[in-house]
């Protein structure tokens, strides 16, 4: 919702925001999207360390 826009302004703080929330209750998705976040570093500062956590939270090896 707030990662694409949809019935609501874009806000890509608010989208990691929930995306955290819900990478930390188990939900696979939101974690590998949060690593693709921080690993492509085009909309927040790429952080490396930050993209192998949430990679490694989704099961996904990237070493």
């Amino acid at each position: 919702m707030y990662f694409e826009g949809e019935c609501t302004e874009k806000d890509i703080d608010k989208s990691i925001e929930w995306f955290t929330k819900s990478a930390e209750q188990g939900l696979l998705g939101s974690a590998t999207t949060l690593a693709m976040i921080y690993e492509e570093g085009k909309l927040v500062p790429q952080d490396l360390e930050k993209a192998q956590h949430w990679y490694k939270k989704a099961g996904i090896d990237k070493s």
